[in-house]
């Protein structure tokens, strides 16, 4: 069973009453309420929802947790795209792209990736699948550099994600990428195998 499906049989069994014997942390704020927000039709409370406090913003900047996950995941985006990107899809990749300098979760990897898209803007290579593959290899390995980290050639990032995507599951998915040990931190909490690559983001 799936973390998802986890998930939504252990609202279903809240919302149906049962005591599932999980005694919430003593931070833990209760918020009773149905599923609209309201009050069942007899005045009653229909349940009891336990909201945990959200930990500091500091907590999650860490570039070595969420970059792989985000490389692999924009990675994933110019290499599935067809080979002549048609207008509108090439202002969408232009917002997605541009939309990073404003919502990395490091506001230092923000900056960074702001002067590295100065200094090589993706404009000239939003026409092709093969240009905006090759660009963003090369916006990946300005990172690389700047954290003494190994370049990596198209070659071989081609190698590794072709093994992430292989279809009958032989080479681990996002793992052939991330490998065991930069997965585990994306992985464990939110099963974020949709998002990750080579190296960090900063």
């Amino acid at each position: 069973m799936k973390f998802r499906d986890v998930f939504l049989l252990y609202g279903s069994w809240s919302a149906a009453g049962l005591n599932l014997g999980v005694s919430p942390p003593a931070n833990d704020t209760n918020v009773t309420a149905n599923a609209s927000g309201h009050t069942g039709a007899a005045g009653g409370n229909v349940t009891n929802v336990s909201r945990k406090e959200l930990p500091s913003p500091d907590a999650f900047r860490n570039s070595e947790v969420w970059g792989p996950p985000t490389w692999f995941f924009l990675h994933s985006v110019t290499l599935a795209l067809p080979e002549k990107v048609p207008q509108e899809q090439q202002a969408q990749i232009k917002n997605l792209v541009l939309s990073l300098q404003e919502v990395l979760p490091c506001p230092l990897c923000a900056e960074h990736w702001r002067k590295n898209m100065d200094e090589d803007p993706i404009e000239p290579h939003l026409g092709s699948r093969e240009a905006l593959v090759d660009w963003l290899i090369g916006m990946h390995n300005k990172v690389n550099k700047r954290k003494d980290k190994p370049v990596m050639t198209r070659d071989q990032v081609l190698g590794e994600f072709q093994l992430a995507y292989d279809k009958f599951g032989r080479f681990g998915g996002y793992q052939a990428v991330l490998g065991d040990t930069k997965s585990a931190a994306s992985g464990l909490g939110f099963g974020l195998a949709a998002v990750a690559t080579v190296l960090g983001l900063s």
